[in-house]
């Protein structure tokens, strides 16, 4: 997950830099930002089990294909915003992580502890109890 992270903060510096350097050109400049959507990216995620667990989790549970987030984007980019965000719960984790770092960071560390917790609890179906 780290290179992917640094590379989708390069992106987001890179165009925000662009949007100003460029913007006195007319010339428009937007980043996007969609939270997961069904995809296949699950498949190739590398690194601990509560990553790719909570990146399985994410990506299968989520209301989006690639297809509904390619026509949202599009949609939006005619309005030429800096930042599109989609859904809209991405654009509140995008302001959270923003406005609140040291709460977004906790919860996220305390969700992936769960995880491990669970992960690790014993399965009541796997129990055995005999005479």
């Amino acid at each position: 997950m780290s290179a992917y992270n640094v590379s989708k903060a390069g992106v987001r510096s890179l165009s925000e830099t662009l949007y100003h350097e460029l913007g006195p050109q007319g010339v428009d400049v937007s980043v996007v930002m969609p939270a997961f959507f069904r995809s296949a990216i699950a498949r190739t995620v590398r690194g601990s089990d509560d990553a790719q667990e909570l990146t399985q989790k994410l990506v299968n549970e989520s209301g989006s294909s690639a297809a509904d987030v390619a026509g949202h984007l599009l949609h939006d980019a005619a309005s030429a915003p800096l930042h599109i965000c989609y859904p809209r719960t991405a654009r509140l984790f995008w302001w959270w992580k923003r406005l609140a770092p040291g709460h977004y960071h906790h919860t996220l560390r305390g969700r992936s502890a769960h995880l491990r917790r669970r992960r690790a609890a014993p399965h009541p179906e796997a129990s055995v109890t005999g005479p």
